[in-house]
């Protein structure tokens, strides 16, 4: 039953990310952090979220079908707010040259990241589903994260390829239109679900309005420091 506990998990949570938001984040950071410190965040993002899935099982799944769409509006705010710090990351920097570091360091950046993205979501939802229906917890819990960092270390492999194929500045816009596209999808869709069209429409508009904006101001910033000398 150990085996079949952590097949079952590994391969519904590794088909489940791939293509994901997560799988998305785990490119994206890839442009600001070594592979090594986006791998670590993960992981660790990924042992606690399962861990809580898994050892709460059926009570975290009737708190999370109740209050998963509250979260996830969280989520997607915080991945625009990603978004716009990315947007405004030094031009041409690194984390190895003139990047300013987090306050909390790359690793736990990444793994709140993570942590935030994946609660409530379909794959936490999955994890603690097949918590309840196999007897070896353990077999969830690892074949869970197997898959995770499975899933991610494709998309981190993929986002180093690209990162070292396009210039670097290139890569972090890409990356910070993902993070909000992602992060204003994901705000339509729990929003309809809970709030109705138009709560939605209007809702929707003003973040539009506000991360255009903000966006704006952060490149226009960014023009003006390049052609600003250093004294």
């Amino acid at each position: 039953m150990f085996l079949s506990g952590f097949l079952t998990s590994f391969g519904i949570v590794a088909i489940a990310e791939m293509g994901d938001k997560t799988q998305l984040t785990a490119m994206c950071f890839v442009s600001r952090y070594r592979a090594t410190k986006v791998l670590t965040g993960v992981f660790l993002a990924t042992l606690v979220n399962n861990t809580l899935a898994v050892a709460t099982g059926f009570f975290l799944s009737e708190f999370l079908a109740k209050y998963s769409s509250y979260i996830q509006i969280a989520a997607a705010l915080a991945f625009i707010g990603f978004g716009l710090w990315t947007l405004n990351g030094e031009e041409g920097s690194d984390e190895s040259a003139n990047t300013k570091p987090t306050r909390y360091g790359p690793v736990l950046t990444v793994a709140f990241t993570f942590f935030i993205a994946e609660m409530g979501d379909k794959t936490q939802l999955s994890v603690i589903a097949l918590a309840a229906k196999f007897p070896s917890p353990y077999s969830v819990l690892l074949g869970a994260i197997a898959g995770m960092l499975a899933a991610n270390v494709i998309g981190i492999a993929f986002g180093f390829f690209i990162h070292k194929k396009i210039p670097s500045n290139v890569f972090k816009w890409i990356s910070a239109m993902i993070f909000i596209i992602v992060g204003i999808a994901g705000y339509v869709e729990k929003m309809a679900a809970i709030a109705g069209l138009a709560a939605t429409i209007v809702s929707s508009s003003a973040i539009i309005l506000i991360t255009g904006s903000l966006a704006y101001y952060l490149v226009k910033r960014r023009k003006h420091s390049k052609k600003t000398p250093v004294r």
